[in-house]
């Protein structure tokens, strides 16, 4: 994980939710994220299910400092969220509850 790096943090329950994360510091085992915006790619015709990539050009207030979890190359972003270095893919998002 470096600085530059984009995560993505799905989560939900009835639904599957997602949130982009910009690596902005990054010590040996600490790293500071701002949460950026996402773009709809692809939609149900409705947007609430379809296909979303991260949106750098939208930049959030939230800034979190995380620990990066050993041997896993990601982080903790809450009890139900954990960030995972982005593949460059389309993520899928269903806001259906």
């Amino acid at each position: 994980m470096k600085i530059g790096d984009i995560l993505v943090a799905k989560f939900g329950y009835n639904c599957t939710l997602v949130d982009f994360y910009k690596v902005i510091n990054r010590t040996p085992k600490m790293v500071t994220v701002q949460k950026i915006g996402s773009k709809i790619v692809s939609h149900d015709g409705y947007g609430q299910a379809g296909y979303v990539v991260p949106d750098d050009s939208v930049i959030e207030d939230e800034i979190l400092k995380r620990k990066i979890i050993d041997g896993r190359d990601c982080i903790k972003i809450s009890d139900y969220q954990y960030g995972y270095i982005w593949d460059g893919n389309e993520v899928h998002f269903d806001s259906y509850d």
